[in-house]
């Protein structure tokens, strides 16, 4: 592993058109670490990583390793120092196998041409010792989210990094998966790995970290440990104000029932069932939330609710009419919207 002791951004600023990303950041990260970059959307978090990740270039101020000023010109030169990053959205090719996004544009001993040999070997043993039972022959295409993320991570273990980059890291995880994930991540903090994680969820933060840097609107207000602050204190700093996280809710008028989906059923992107007879009523004057982990339903649901997918049974039927087969304008005419 390439060790690195600390990470500084100094005086970071970063600015797009009419956007001031980042004013001014200074902020220390240091190894054997969970240091959590917390934050809203749009208030600089991803911007301040991709600097330091050598996505972006900054407008003003530097990026210091272990003390000495760097300048990385690209994510290679970010790499070969030994950082890493996992992005929000996965950088994976999905027609290939897992063996072959590790060992992409990695040397090998065998000049140009891939030493699979060996890179299966390490593959499967780092994969055994973080217990992410990864299979280096799968295509990225036939695993869970959970799974290609883990690969996400074993690509960076594969090149040595020492300090990794998270980005908003559990947003596509299952409860029981964010466990095992939190789990991975105090293993690697306790062999020497700094680790940078993006975050807005405060239970998580409180959870996993050992320090927290709240960015809001591309300014740096506040660092502190979960020892000494509480939720209600991290809320504030994020949006500038006290948060009162309660409110009266009146119950949901009985009237008419204006939409109901019968016994929906519909294949994913991968052929595989992704509905499985899926029923509900919504009616007039009430707000009919659809809760779960992307992969689980909630994307192919909209989508056929929409028409832009074709079930295979069931029926969509709105003010009374079934529109199940109708095609994307004529649910339109009837009054059926849809935000993506």
């Amino acid at each position: 592993m390439k060790k690195i002791e600390s990470i500084e951004s100094r005086n970071i600023t970063k600015r797009s058109p009419g956007v001031l990303a980042n004013n001014s950041i200074s902020i220390t990260f240091e190894h054997s670490c969970v240091h959590t970059l917390l934050g809203g959307n749009g208030a600089g978090k991803s911007t301040l990583m991709n600097i330091m990740y050598g996505l972006y270039q900054p407008d003003e101020g530097e990026i210091l390793i272990n003390e000495k000023p760097v300048s990385f010109r690209s994510p290679k030169y970010a790499s070969d120092m030994g950082i890493g990053m996992v992005h929000q959205h996965f950088m994976l090719v999905p027609s290939l196998s897992v063996l072959e996004n590790i060992a992409l544009n990695y040397p090998s001993s065998r000049g140009p041409f891939l030493d699979t040999n060996a890179a299966r070997r390490r593959i499967v043993a780092m994969s055994d010792e973080y217990g992410f039972s990864i299979d280096p022959d799968a295509k990225i295409w036939q695993l869970s989210v959970g799974e290609q993320q883990r690969v996400e991570i074993l690509k960076i273990l594969f090149r040595d990094a020492s300090f990794i980059i998270l980005d908003e890291p559990r947003s596509f995880l299952t409860p029981l998966e964010v466990k095992d994930f939190f789990t991975v991540l105090r293993r690697m903090v306790k062999e020497g790995h700094g680790i940078i994680f993006i975050s807005h969820k405060l239970n998580e933060v409180m959870e996993i970290s050992d320090k927290i840097s709240v960015l809001r609107g591309g300014h740096l207000v506040g660092e502190t440990a979960p020892g000494k602050t509480t939720r209600a204190k991290l809320a504030a700093l994020m949006v500038g104000r006290e948060v009162i996280p309660t409110w009266e809710k009146r119950g949901a008028p009985q009237s008419e029932t204006v939409f109901s989906v019968r016994n929906l059923n519909g294949p994913g992107d991968k052929g595989l069932p992704a509905l499985k007879d899926v029923s509900f009523d919504l009616r007039k004057g009430e707000i009919l939330a659809i809760a779960g982990i992307s992969g689980n339903g909630r994307k192919e649901l909209a989508e056929a609710i929409a028409g832009l997918r074709t079930v295979e049974s069931g029926e969509i039927i709105l003010y009374g009419e079934d529109i199940t087969r109708l095609e994307v304008s004529e649910r339109i005419v009837r009054g059926l919207a849809f935000i993506p």
